[in-house]
């Protein structure tokens, strides 16, 4: 059908001069809606979107395929910001849902993801409900009434995966305002900042985050600690990350029987564990959101060699 992606060919494409009416996913003969493309496709498929903005509400409906910009076949990152879903504040922008335990996992790649609203229940950008994963993704300004107002992660038996991703000026009117993880999950390399609601909650959940940076994100309704939250038993793993400016609470939980562990890393108000420390980060540019460490920055190769 085209070029290939993810080691793959490319089943169909969507393009913002594609038609539904008369196109057939080809190269040639894109959809203009990536909700054509995935109600054609079948789980295993590969669906590559062009560059322009997409004024839709999607659903995976239960197929494990890969949505994916020119990211997947380039590498090239300026694709993530110039190919967007856009949820207009209809609904969840993006629906990861009804994926089988047996089966692969949904991919969604090198997209930018904006304008979800859920007012009345969880996951404003994202829901995933099965075993998914989110990669190299923006994930901003969304709205859940509930938690996740940027993704929301719900019973990964098998456990869902969110790396390399970047999520800014999400809400959630209870908790998670950046991520809501129910179940397994993996957040690795994500630049989690702005969120109203806490930057990540984690509620009867086996959680880890590598590599990442929680920064700069306030309080919603039902929110105690801002930048990381454990309730109801949850198990967070925390390493090489850096926690800091979440209005002076930076990670807790707020009831028993939660596990929190950190290690290597930087959190305001200091945390017990080994290889961590207190200090400015000292970023490139925090203004203009380039949370890069700063040749001066403190935090320079302290960090373990070892992620997992």
């Amino acid at each position: 059908a085209g070029g290939k992606g993810y080691g793959q060919e490319v089943d169909f494409y969507v393009s913002k001069e594609g038609s539904d009416a008369s196109g057939n996913g080809s190269e040639s003969k894109p959809f203009a809606s990536i909700q054509k493309a995935i109600g054609t496709s079948k789980s295993g498929d590969i669906i590559l979107v062009l560059p322009g903005t997409y004024k839709e509400n999607i659903n995976y409906n239960g197929k494990d395929i890969t949505v994916a910009s020119k990211y997947l076949t380039t590498e090239d990152k300026s694709y993530i910001e110039s190919t967007i879903i856009d949820g207009n504040y209809n609904d969840t922008t993006v629906k990861m849902s009804g994926m089988e335990d047996s089966k692969p996992s949904g991919i969604l790649i090198g997209l930018s993801v904006i304008n979800g609203k859920n007012s009345g229940g969880s996951g404003g950008g994202v829901i995933c409900t099965s075993s998914s994963k989110i990669l190299n993704c923006i994930i901003n300004n969304n709205y859940a009434g509930s938690s996740g107002g940027g993704v929301y992660f719900n019973d990964q038996s098998r456990g869902a995966i969110i790396k390399n991703c970047i999520l800014n000026g999400n809400i959630a009117g209870e908790k998670g305002g950046g991520i809501e993880a129910r179940g397994s999950v993996k957040i690795n390399n994500c630049v989690i900042v702005n969120n109203t609601g806490g930057g990540i909650g984690c509620y009867q959940s086996n959680v880890t985050i590598l590599n990442s940076t929680i920064l700069g994100n306030s309080g919603g309704a039902h929110t105690r600690y801002f930048g990381i939250q454990a309730h109801n038993n949850a198990t967070i793993n925390i390493k090489n990350t850096i926690v800091y400016d979440n209005g002076n609470r930076s990670i807790g939980g707020t009831n028993e029987g939660h596990v929190i562990n950190v290690s290597y890393s930087n959190v305001e108000g200091g945390y017990s564990g080994i290889g961590n420390v207190d200090y400015s980060p000292l970023f490139v540019d925090k203004k203009n959101e380039d949370f890069h460490l700063g040749n001066d920055s403190p935090l320079l190769g302290i960090g373990s060699s070892v992620s997992g």
